[in-house]
């Protein structure tokens, strides 16, 4: 899995800072599971305002 916060624009190439992690996920350590489990729990839920015409 790999996470991160990043623009593909000009900008985002040539000036700014783009960070990201990634970690092995092993399906078969339940314990391991439940970070990505969260993750997609999380991201599914819309953020209010956290969209705008054009992106």
């Amino acid at each position: 899995m790999a996470v991160g916060s990043g623009t593909l624009t000009r900008p985002g190439h040539d000036r700014n800072v783009e960070l990201f992690f990634t970690r092995v996920v092993r399906y078969d350590d339940p314990v391991a599971v439940v970070m990505p489990c969260q993750l997609d729990a999380f991201l599914r839920v819309p953020e209010p305002g956290g969209q705008s015409d054009g992106t």
